[in-house]
């Protein structure tokens, strides 16, 4: 058995959908003309965040194709995509 949804879905992407966090993130990557590193993002924020909720932001960013990593763990570094 299948649902469907009455009418069809906004598009997820985009950022109406962000957290306030999340657009805080994207713009300390925007303002910037380098990749930076997650310690350079946390401290360009406004108000303090933990490293994983950092990370889950991140990742949300990635999943909406609004920021892009290079390379991987704690040598990770993000720019907007």
């Amino acid at each position: 058995m299948r649902f469907r949804h009455s009418r069809p879905l906004p598009p997820r992407r985009g950022e109406e959908y962000l957290t306030e966090q999340q657009k805080a993130i994207l713009e300390v990557l925007e303002g910037s003309d380098r990749a930076l590193a997650l310690r350079e993002i946390r401290s360009g924020l406004a108000s303090p965040t933990n490293d994983r909720r950092l990370r889950e932001d991140l990742a949300i960013l990635k999943d909406h194709g609004l920021a892009a990593p290079s390379g991987h763990g704690r040598g990770a570094r993000w720019k907007p995509s």
